[in-house]
């Protein structure tokens, strides 16, 4: 291992790749948003933490742990740690747990040309190309009846399962030269060389021993799994790093952290991808929602506590690509493997102030923090920091874990990053904050 090139000593960075092929093993097990929710749940339920239900009453208890979910699709956990201070301080990170890719269409098969295949539609803005000659498979949520009962059964059929086969170069010879692929008729996946299987709602009725299916959300998935590339295996190399490489460290430290000041709390919502405004999404009251059942039930005032709280949007940013370095900015430098990228933008919720504490973070939980900017001849992406920000007015920092070929159906990150953002996790976590309109203190 080339320690003095990764700026990480060799105890730290065997720590640092043990939980790079942690969070491998967390996506490989998390094909889409569904899945997201119920692996978070399941581990958070075997650390202790008790489920709460939105349409039922809270009982809440100081140095007790809790999650909720909605419609499947988002979840957060929270610990109430110590209250010392009144009210007691938020501290809050938040992610999404969707990614770029293609969702299949109530009416899935398309039977012709000795083939059947899927109808699906893009979801997200993803590289149209990147997808095709890859193992897919297709996972999600699939709605039956049961009696007088609609019941949800996830399903993932973890299996070489489709190709969305490109075109000889022989029949497209502009290929190399750009070319523009049609979602509807170029770019949807064979299930079947056998027009009479029945298509996707018979191998759903079989897989699933139900014959009353009345609807499903379901998306492909790449099967490639995660692995580490590089000389010193420096890289790591996966599906949906965007953005679950933000969602396990959180959930990581969250459980992890030991007793919080405050309360610590763990987000991850969907829609991220396409605006996030749905009822799981960062652009919902569902944030609001627990923060406001959460004060009635500990008896504290909200507005109060949110003045004094803080949150950390984290979603990917773009590394400087070594192939193309004129795509970033000349003095923002975002090289793989630097550790804790605070995104700067006005799509982005960060300011000065938030800034500095983050970067102060970083210097406390000992890892390595810069500054990212967008050129301003390119358009900057946007995330879930001043989304949220419209419903909960609090003190946030965008930000996230240098990557290349960001919405690729495999995308690329430094192996010693992750770990950088579970070690400030744990810290932010642990940090009291005192503010007021112009200065911070913490311990």
């Amino acid at each position: 291992m080339n320690s003095h090139a990764h700026n990480i000593d060799d105890t730290v960075g065997n720590k640092a790749k043990e939980f790079a092929a942690q969070l491998l093993n967390f996506i490989e097990i998390t094909p889409e948003i569904h899945h997201c929710v119920s692996n978070l749940s399941s581990s958070l339920q075997k650390e202790g933490f008790h489920r709460l239900d939105l349409g039922s009453p809270w009982d809440l208890e100081q140095g007790e742990r809790y999650f909720v979910t909605k419609n499947g699709r988002a979840i957060i956990a929270f610990f109430v740690g110590e209250l010392e201070e009144n009210p007691p301080q938020f501290h809050i990170i938040a992610a999404h747990g969707d990614s770029p890719g293609f969702t299949i269409k109530p009416q899935s098969d398309l039977i012709a040309n000795g083939a059947i295949r899927l109808n699906t539609e893009p979801y997200g803005g993803m590289i149209h190309h990147s997808w095709l000659d890859r193992p897919l498979s297709l996972a999600g949520r699939v709605i039956v009846q049961k009696d007088n009962k609609i019941q949800c059964r996830l399903v993932n059929f973890q299996r070489d399962l489709l190709v969305i086969p490109d075109v000889a170069i022989h029949q497209n010879r502009e290929v190399n030269d750009g070319v523009k692929r049609n979602p509807q008729t170029q770019l949807l996946p064979i299930l079947s060389l056998d027009e009479t299987t029945g298509g996707l709602k018979k191998l759903l009725e079989e897989t699933l021993g139900e014959n009353t299916i009345l609807g499903w959300d379901l998306s492909l998935y790449n099967r490639e799994q995660g692995r580490f590339v590089g000389l010193d295996e420096e890289m790591i190399l996966a599906p949906r790093l965007d953005d679950l490489a933000s969602v396990y460290p959180a959930f990581r430290a969250l459980r992890s952290c030991g007793t919080p000041r405050g309360i610590a709390m763990a987000a991850v919502f969907h829609h991220e991808e396409i605006g996030s405004m749905s009822q799981q999404g960062a652009d919902s009251t569902f944030l609001a929602e627990v923060i406001d059942r959460i004060a009635r039930t500990m008896h504290f005032d909200r507005d109060i506590a949110l003045a004094h709280s803080y949150m950390l949007s984290a979603d990917n940013a773009h590394g400087t690509h070594p192939n193309y370095s004129e795509k970033s900015d000349p003095t923002h430098d975002v090289p793989l493997n630097s550790g804790i990228v605070v995104k700067h933008h006005a799509n982005y919720a960060t300011d000065g102030l938030s800034s500095a504490l983050c970067h102060a973070l970083c210097r406390k939980a000992g890892v390595p923090s810069l500054d990212f900017a967008c050129r301003s001849d390119l358009k900057c992406g946007s995330t879930l920091g001043n989304i949220s920000a419209t419903h909960v007015s609090i003190d946030t920092a965008d930000i996230g874990l240098p990557q290349l070929a960001m919405h690729s159906a495999c995308e690329t990150m430094g192996t010693y990053d992750p770990f950088r953002l579970f070690s400030l996790a744990k810290t932010f976590f642990q940090t009291e904050f005192h503010k007021n309109e112009d200065e911070i203190l913490w311990k």
